[in-house]
């Protein structure tokens, strides 16, 4: 008797421990291992050309000044485009040295020429 009462209390610290991890998980949680630490510097968007399927095609492009400030790591940077037509983004990890400044570009050739309220941001991660 003692060991089936002994099995249901570790079933039940099994399941509570499952379900407090599958709440954390769906809040965003998750732990960082890269001890990396992103700076953003700088956000420009542009009017810009670019050539698609041997077309020209006309869109914005986000421009990011981003610095690691902490250790050797990975950031996710994940740039945003918002306009009258919608809302856009482009996300991608990439390792970075400490001290390490970098330009990055970010193109939308979604929105079209007559899109007004154009705001370009970026967001990023260790």
């Amino acid at each position: 008797m003692k060991d089936i009462a002994t099995f249901i209390g570790y079933a039940l610290i099994a399941l509570l421990a499952f379900r407090f991890y599958s709440e954390w998980e769906k809040k965003g949680g998750g732990i960082s291992l890269s001890q990396a630490d992103c700076e953003v510097i700088a956000v420009e968007t542009i009017q810009d050309t670019y050539i698609v399927n041997d077309n020209f095609d006309f869109g914005y492009t986000v421009l990011a000044k981003i610095r690691n400030v902490g250790h050797h790591g990975t950031m996710t940077i994940k740039a945003m485009l918002s306009t009258s037509e919608g809302n856009y983004e482009r996300s991608q990890q990439l390792v970075f040295n400490p001290l390490q400044e970098t330009v990055l570009r970010y193109q939308f050739a979604e929105p079209t020429i007559n899109a007004t309220g154009i705001q370009g941001r970026i967001l990023c991660t260790p």
